[in-house]
Parts: structure tokens; C-alpha cells; sequence
């Protein structure tokens, strides 16, 4: 298309302008930031407890976040490099807690747990024994001959035979023991080498939450290695979105 008017020109370009501008906000994907804190300073144990998320600021091992209506989806991103010492199986766990303004303490903030153990399957019951064939009744003796010429006497009944032993029924198959769980849920594991703590690798955790009432919500990550092992957590980071 050929646009020889100057005006025409200008406005076609207006146009063309506004329409492109337009395409680009109605396109463009936000995230609200409630919350962000980082702690760049080592923090280790052997047991579980709650981490200091802020560093420098006291009370740190809690922080808050504000919404302003009821049943609003957030999002907790925790990352951090962590490591925890012990072979392959052994893990750092590390849990998201909210605790909603309002409500009846923290709850759990994620999409994963720890490994649940398999259900054992029920033991077969053992087979009923069979009973005992009942016992063949014996037969009646023969009665004597009448005296004058001396009867010949009678004979003897034969006796009955004994019933068979029943079969004893087959003992049941025992269920097969469910799996345990081993890594699920782990944030990071031991990398087998059970009396050294190395093997540090940076680690993301997330969870989408619906807070069910507006108001300042707290929020706390709290790390348990399993089984009880030396752990470090180190530059970490936690931000909350909507």
C-alpha cells in the first residue's frame, strides 16, 4: 500500500503505534512482589530447626507478608545452596510453614513431603486343617446256633474301615511389605560420603498457598536432616509473589 499524503502518513503510523503498544501490555505477564529477604551468612546444625531467613534484622527466623483480600494465591520460592553430610540415602528436608492471619497456627506450604512408607500388605491367614474322616462302625458278631444238634455258629461281622484323615488346607502367602519412601521431599542429599559434609549444591523450593483471609500472614522454612547428620545452609533467598 502506497500512502503519498503526508497526513495520512502520520496518522497510519499513530495507528499502527497504538495498536502495537496495546498488544504489548494485554500480552505481558506480572507478578505482584509481597516479599523478598536474603541471608548470605553459613548456618548449620545436626538437628531440625528454623532457619534465620533475614540475617541482620532480629526475629528473623519469621517473616510476614500482607494481602489485602481473602482466598489469595501466593507463591513461596526458597533457594539456597545447602548440604548435608551421609551417603546416598541420607537427606536435608526443608519444609515452607505459613501461618495465616487469623487461624489456628502454621500449616505446611508445599506441593511435596517426606517419602511415605508403603503400607505393609496383610499376612495370608494360615488354610483350615481338614477334619478327621469319622470312623467306620464295626460290624455285629454273628449269633450263636440253637442247642440240639449243635448249630454252626454264626460269623463273625466284618468290621468297618476307618475313615480317611481330612487334608489340612495350604497355609496363606504372606503380603509383600510395601516400599519405604527414601528421598522424597529432600531439598538436598548426602553425596556418599558419610564422615564428611561436602558436596554443596544450590537448591530451589516452591509452593503455591491460597491464603484463606486477608490481613499479615508469617512465614518460616524450617530444615531437619534425616537421619540426624551435620547439615549446612548457606546464601539463601526467599521471595513471595502473587
Amino acid at each position: 500500500m502506497i500512502i503519498r499524503s503526508t497526513n495520512k502518513k502520520m496518522r497510519y503510523v499513530g495507528t499502527l503505534t497504538t495498536f502495537l503498544g496495546f498488544g504489548l501490555v494485554t500480552n505481558t505477564a506480572t507478578a505482584d512482589l509481597l516479599f523478598a529477604t536474603q541471608n548470605n551468612s553459613p548456618q548449620n546444625g545436626a538437628a531440625a530447626r528454623n532457619l534465620d531467613l533475614n540475617g541482620p534484622q532480629a526475629g528473623g527466623q519469621t517473616v510476614t507478608f500482607n494481602t489485602a483480600r481473602p482466598n489469595q494465591l501466593v507463591r513461596v520460592i526458597f533457594n539456597a545452596t545447602g548440604a548435608v553430610r551421609g551417603n546416598f540415602s541420607a537427606k536435608l528436608v526443608a519444609t515452607i510453614l505459613i501461618d495465616p492471619s487469623g487461624q489456628q497456627g502454621q500449616v505446611v506450604c508445599s506441593f511435596s513431603g517426606n517419602g511415605t512408607n508403603g503400607t505393609s500388605m496383610a499376612i495370608g491367614a494360615s488354610g483350615t486343617s481338614g477334619t478327621n474322616g469319622t470312623s467306620g462302625t464295626s460290624g455285629t458278631s454273628g449269633t450263636s446256633g440253637t442247642s440240639g444238634t449243635s448249630g454252626t455258629s454264626g460269623t463273625s461281622g466284618t468290621s468297618g474301615t476307618s475313615g480317611t484323615s481330612g487334608t489340612s488346607g495350604t497355609s496363606g502367602t504372606s503380603g509383600t511389605s510395601g516400599t519405604s519412601g527414601e528421598l522424597d521431599g529432600a531439598f538436598v542429599s548426602g553425596n556418599g560420603t558419610p564422615n564428611i559434609l561436602d558436596g554443596a549444591v544450590s537448591a530451589t523450593k516452591q509452593c503455591a498457598f491460597l491464603v484463606p483471609t486477608a490481613g499479615v500472614h508469617s512465614v518460616s522454612v524450617r530444615v531437619t536432616p534425616t537421619p540426624a547428620n551435620p547439615w549446612l545452609i548457606d546464601d539463601l533467598s526467599l521471595v513471595i509473589d502473587r
